[in-house]
């Protein structure tokens, strides 16, 4: 019997605002009910991507990274992660967890340097090799509280340094292509307790999961 094809399932949201916590709160509930899910991130994932992950968010403050660039950088990141870890982890029935993925382009780049979504997309097709998501869970708060988070945990890198209005940005260019894309794309409220969050993170997994079975 052919095995079955795992489901990817992504997160999304500004900085701050618990993506590292959920990815292992859906490992875990996946985990429960018999799945074997496979935590990844972007940039990263594979050595192409963690070395890109450094040039990106480590940049020295004497330097600059334009859009157009991080856009590249970013998919390079991405074109390896799909055909490294995501595409093979789904083929062998793994469910894939990633931390970021084709979306965080389109809002990040477009937001930062103004470039057209139909330049995005087409970037994020190659990358992807026409994977998406069968769920992407977007991880909402407000910008104040989201960098509020991490200053408090102390690492602050190139993007996280931007200022609140960029970020502001952000967030509404989220909450914007939820609202295009809504069976996919989910939102969770993460301002408020971890407990409340993860209740609505395994909500939202258990609709896939239904849907998946049918």
């Amino acid at each position: 019997m052919e095995k079955k094809r795992g489901l990817l399932i992504t997160f999304e949201g500004i900085e701050g605002c618990g993506k590292s916590t959920a990815i292992h709160e859906a490992q875990h509930y996946l985990s429960e009910r018999g799945r074997n899910a496979l935590l990844t991130r972007e940039p990263g994932g594979t050595w192409l991507g963690e070395s890109l992950r450094a040039i990106i968010l480590d940049t020295p403050k004497d330097q600059d990274i334009d859009a157009i660039e991080e856009a590249f950088l970013f998919c390079a990141s991405r074109a390896a992660h799909t055909r490294k870890i995501i595409g093979p982890a789904l083929a062998a029935g793994y469910d894939v967890v990633s931390d970021r993925y084709l979306d965080s382009t389109f809002v990040y780049q477009g937001v930062q340097g103004g470039l057209e979504d139909a330049d995005l997309d087409l970037l994020n097709r190659i990358a992807t090799r026409g994977i998406k998501p069968n769920l992407t869970i977007l991880l909402d708060l407000p910008a104040e509280m989201g960098l509020a988070r991490k200053r408090g945990d102390g690492e602050m890198n190139r993007i996280d340094r931007k200022n609140l209005a960029f970020h502001k940005m952000v967030r509404e260019r989220f909450l914007e292509l939820a609202a295009v894309e809504p069976d996919r794309i989910r939102i969770v409220d993460s301002s408020g307790a971890r407990d409340a969050t993860a209740a609505g993170i395994r909500n939202c997994l258990a609709i896939l999961l239904e849907k998946s079975a049918n």
